[in-house]
């Protein structure tokens, strides 16, 4: 699994999905920094040889640099998914939030699962 920001790091370790995007790099965009250049390329690399089989972002935040990560996963092949750090909807109840984030998740992993 590759994410954008820290934002997902519990949600992975609870289900047990191995993280393995660069934390620097998930901390620095959680914080509203530039993440250092080489956890970018290395993030690129990670995207373009397919290392990932799901992209997860933070649908509250956008950046040039995830945005272009975005692009470059779904050119691959790469499921990407958004996950919010506030309720969405906000009529919904957490639970209805967290299971709606994590069916988009689950149907994300199964789709690469039947096209890899």
């Amino acid at each position: 699994m590759g994410a954008t920001e820290n934002i997902f790091v519990y949600l992975a370790s609870a289900v047990g999905l191995h993280l393995i995007s660069p934390p620097e790099f998930m901390q620095a965009v959680a914080e509203g920094n530039d993440p250092p250049a080489q956890t970018v390329a290395q993030f690129h690399d990670l995207v373009a040889g397919k290392k990932i089989k799901v992209l997860v972002y933070n649908v509250q935040t956008s950046t040039n640099i995830t945005e272009d990560l975005k692009r470059q996963a779904t050119q691959n092949g790469i499921p990407v998914v958004g996950v919010s750090e506030t309720l969405q909807p906000i009529d919904a109840t957490f639970q209805e939030w967290q299971d709606a984030q994590l069916l988009t998740l689950q149907n994300a992993l199964n789709a690469n699962a039947l096209t890899h």
